[in-house]
């Protein structure tokens, strides 16, 4: 054996021994990306789960809250002493939703929308009021309670009155 046939069995050894190294280190490399993979998408997976578990709950919890003010609007425009209540009673008596939120609540129980002779707001159940269909303004004003009564403050003077428009 000749120093050449020694320096290309070294050669082919270091090339074998480098292969074997590159192919183990792509493996472990791969091995690692694969489970840091699958550790990256479990941990996704479950935030994607409990965001959308907290929506369902937060929009849940909308649902009810329309559906009990749903009912609590109803149960005002129903008592018999009123057939048309004021905006700002109702209102009152619904607190924590918007102007809007409030007038889309009243329509989907079935209420419809009244002006009084001085234009206050007035809504009442449309069986209660089929008479009036085809008034958009009725010809009486509510009767009163002080506004801070209803809103609080000091003041029994400082804003207008409202309550339900008596029969």
């Amino acid at each position: 054996m000749d120093l050449t046939d020694t320096k290309i069995a070294a050669a082919v050894i270091a090339a074998m021994i480098a292969l074997v190294t590159a192919l183990l280190g792509n493996f472990v490399g791969y091995r690692m990306q694969r489970r840091q993979f699958e550790m990256d998408r479990e941990r996704d997976s479950k935030r994607i789960k409990d965001e959308l578990q907290a929506d369902l709950e937060l929009h849940n919890e909308k649902i009810r809250t329309e559906f009990m003010a749903e009912q609590v609007a109803r149960k005002l425009l129903e008592v018999k002493r009123w057939p048309l209540r004021s905006f700002a009673i109702i209102k009152h008596h619904l607190g924590g939703f918007s102007d809007d939120e409030l007038r889309q609540i009243l329509v989907k129980t079935g209420a419809i929308r009244f002006k009084s002779k001085s234009g206050h707001e007035l809504w009442g159940l449309i069986e209660r009021n089929k008479n009036k269909l085809s008034l958009w303004k009725v010809q009486t004003d509510p009767e009163t309670v002080p506004y801070n009564e209803l809103y609080g403050g000091s003041d029994a003077a400082a804003g207008p009155t409202y309550d339900g428009v008596a029969p």
